[in-house]
C-alpha cells in the first residue's frame, strides 16, 4: 500500500508545482541591438522568474543564433522569427507576416500569459494572439497609448485582456 501511497503523493506534488510554476512567454523586438531599458527590464523580470522555477521563452524578430546584449538564464530558451530586419521599422507585408509567424510560435510555446515589450511588439503580438485566450501583458513607457488605440479598432469577440504593467522603481 504505500507504493501507491507515494504515487498519489508525487502526484499532488507535481500538481502544486504546476499550479504556481507558469509558462509564461516574454516578447521584444531584439535583445540582440545596443541595449535600452525595456531590453534590460525584460532580461531580468525573465531571468528572475526563470531563476524561480518558472517556464520561460523570449521571442524577438531577431536572426537565429545571436547575442542577447543583456544576459539571459540559462534556462531561457530564446526564440527567433527572423522575418524583416529588427533593427528598421517593418513594411506592411512583413508585419503581417510576423502576425501569422506570431501566432504560430505562440500556440507552439503553449504559454498561460504573454508579456510585450514596447508597442512595436505588443501591438502585432496582440492582434496575433486575439481569441486565443492568453491574457497580455503590455508593457511600454507610453502607458498604453498605443495598446488603447487597437484595442477600440479589435471586435468585441475579439478583444484582449490588456493589463499595464508599472515598474516603480526607488
Amino acid at each position: 500500500q504505500r507504493p501507491n501511497q507515494f504515487k498519489s503523493e508525487e502526484a499532488i506534488s507535481r500538481r502544486i508545482v504546476d499550479l504556481f510554476l507558469m509558462k509564461i512567454l516574454f516578447a521584444i523586438k531584439s535583445l540582440q541591438a545596443a541595449g535600452g531599458g525595456a531590453e534590460r527590464v525584460l532580461s531580468e523580470i525573465a531571468s528572475g522568474l526563470a531563476a524561480r522555477g518558472h517556464e520561460i521563452t523570449v521571442l524577438t524578430y531577431d536572426p537565429p543564433g545571436g547575442q542577447s546584449w543583456y544576459s539571459l538564464h540559462p534556462a531561457i530558451e530564446w526564440v527567433t522569427i527572423e522575418i524583416g530586419d529588427s533593427q528598421s521599422p517593418a513594411r506592411l507585408y512583413e508585419t503581417a507576416r510576423r502576425m501569422l509567424a506570431l501566432r504560430q510560435r505562440v500556440r507552439e510555446i503553449g504559454p498561460k500569459v504573454v508579456v510585450g515589450f514596447m508597442h512595436s511588439m505588443f501591438i502585432p503580438l496582440g492582434l496575433a494572439i486575439a481569441g486565443a485566450g492568453i491574457p497580455l501583458i503590455a508593457s511600454d513607457e507610453q502607458h498604453l497609448r498605443y495598446a488603447n488605440a487597437v484595442h477600440r479598432c479589435i471586435p468585441d469577440a475579439f478583444r484582449l485582456d490588456v493589463l499595464e504593467a508599472r515598474l516603480v522603481a526607488d
